[in-house]
């Protein structure tokens, strides 16, 4: 039971990571995002241009994953060949696990980062095009910005 909560937990961080990554991404480029879909791009063609990123960082964390999975099973099995029972064998590296690990990530976060970013282009081009302008800063919010910045 603990353990299932303490997945979804870290899967709940995980997707709201994505969230802000993602959104982010869309707030920093919307006048371009704009220009495009006034254009006549699509919101699937222009989403496939936030999953670069995505399935670089994910491509490079399954290798440096997997590479330090492999040392540190070399050093549980060290650790533990004394009080459990463990044939000690060499390492190896298995293709199919490795596809495994490196790929189901790889396709789960490409997944949700499409949706979300088909999401968030659902506003018209017009809205796009507009510079972000900054709110109002009242009492408090001078206040809460002043006590941050200390």
């Amino acid at each position: 039971m603990i353990l299932t909560t303490f997945l979804f937990l870290i899967l709940l961080i995980f997707f709201v990571i994505i969230i802000f990554l993602v959104k982010k991404d869309i707030n920093d480029e919307k006048i371009h995002i704009g220009l495009l879909k006034a254009i006549g791009y699509r919101d699937w063609k222009i989403s496939f241009s936030f999953l670069g990123v995505i399935s670089f960082s994910s491509i490079v964390g399954s290798f440096l994953g997997y590479g330090a999975s492999l040392f540190v099973q070399y050093l549980l099995s060290v650790v533990y060949v004394n009080h459990i029972q463990l044939p000690l064998s060499y390492i190896t590296f298995d293709w199919v696990i490795f596809l495994i690990v490196a790929l189901w990530p790889l396709l789960f976060l490409l997944m949700i980062t499409y949706i979300f970013a088909n999401v968030f282009l659902k506003k018209p081009p017009l809205v796009l095009l507009t510079p972000n302008i900054s709110p109002q800063i009242n009492g408090i919010k001078f206040f809460f910005l002043r006590l941050c910045t200390v």
